[in-house]
């Protein structure tokens, strides 16, 4: 569950998915922008944000119908090659994970959780990687979704502080070594 104030969670769920009213909706013609109607009729189908779509479909009053990126063309590709790039879904993972629990779709899950795992060992070994240095870090970063970019900005993070934290070890060890050294000269 996202935090309430997290302004990723907020635009997460300003996603639009379409839904199929399943029963005539009294004064919510205005959800439709291609009617003049003040009601929706029953089988009307209208894209609504996320937030929307949550209580409207356990309520029973709408259907969500999957988006493209989660058909399953899209679920074959994913499951090929989990490392493909979402550049128009920053949101994929959580958006699908939502999607997927409304819809009870199993399958959806467990493939989501599967890919998200895949990516996160990856990413864990692009960053770990000393050729990654020579690699344009903007470049790699924007295929990501969000909680990826800051899951690996993070640990890049955390690599480059640990890197540089090894080499004044490096540095304070060798000036101690050093030291030590100028003390049994003058000794003698």
């Amino acid at each position: 569950i996202m935090d309430y104030y997290d302004l990723d969670a907020i635009l997460a769920e300003e996603e639009k998915v379409q839904v199929e009213f399943l029963e005539t909706a009294l004064h919510l013609g205005f959800l439709d922008p291609t009617s003049d109607e003040q009601d929706i009729k029953l089988n009307t189908k209208v894209e609504v944000p996320l937030w929307l779509a949550s209580p409207l479909h356990s309520g029973d009053f709408v259907k969500i119908l999957p988006p493209r990126p989660y058909s399953p063309q899209w679920r074959k590709n994913l499951d090929a090659d989990p490392k493909l790039p979402f550049p128009n879904h920053p949101y994929y993972f959580v958006n699908g994970f939502k999607i997927g629990t409304l819809l009870e779709d199993e399958s959806l899950l467990s493939l989501l959780q599967k890919v998200s795992n895949e990516r996160q060992l990856h990413f864990a070994e692009v960053c770990l990687n000393e050729t990654w240095k020579e690699t344009d870090y903007f470049s790699f970063t924007r295929r990501l979704t969000e909680s990826e970019r800051k899951y690996f900005t993070a640990g890049f993070q955390m690599i480059t502080n640990f890197e540089e934290w090894r080499r004044k070890q490096s540095k304070l060890q060798t000036s101690d070594f050093n030291a030590d050294a100028m003390k049994k000269r003058k000794r003698d």
